[in-house]
């Protein structure tokens, strides 16, 4: 079974947690079907969602853009 890449990244900026965590870079795969707007785990802030460059949706709204042009 194919380990899913990391889809949330925690949006907090500076030190954290009464200056306990200097900087927080947390990652982690999150269902969609389950968690609507995670919080991160080490910090508390709001989670921000990840998506890859080469999405099929990207790829899809990218050549959408490209014929919208011509």
């Amino acid at each position: 079974m194919k380990i899913p890449a990391d889809n949330w990244q925690c949006s907090s900026k500076g030190p954290q947690n009464n200056k306990l965590v200097p900087k927080c870079e947390f990652t982690f795969y999150f269902d969609d079907v389950h968690m609507l707007t995670p919080h991160c785990p080490v910090c508390g802030h709001k989670m921000k969602r990840v998506v890859p460059p080469n999405s099929v949706g990207n790829l899809l709204r990218r050549g959408l853009e490209e014929e919208r042009k011509k």
